[in-house]
This record gives structure tokens, sequence and C-alpha cells, in this order.
């Protein structure tokens, strides 16, 4: 049990970090193909989380 509640906090902190750097790339208008690179992955990982049954 205690296992599982690790990864879930670490991917939850995850989801936080991305939602925040995801909010600041939008807010500052930062138009780089990494950060083109950061939103995608940060939406797939995203829909990762919405669909995952452990969350």
């Amino acid at each position: 049990m205690k296992k599982y509640f690790s990864l879930n906090l670490i991917l939850f902190i995850v989801l936080l970090a991305g939602t925040t750097l995801t909010i600041f790339i939008i807010y500052k208008d930062i138009d780089t193909p990494l950060s083109l690179k950061v939103i995608i992955g940060y939406v797939i990982y995203l829909f990762y989380m919405v669909c995952s049954p452990s969350f």
C-alpha cells in the first residue's frame, strides 16, 4: 500500500509541475520548438493521468 501511495504522490507532483510549466509557457507566449514539445508531452501525460484507474 505504501508503494502505491508514494508512486501516486510522485505522479501528482509531476502533474502539478507540468501544469505550472505549461501555464507559464502559455502566459508568456513562449514559441519555441522545445516549448511545443513540452506542451504536447504534458497533454499526453494528462490524458494518461485522467484515464488511469489508479488515480
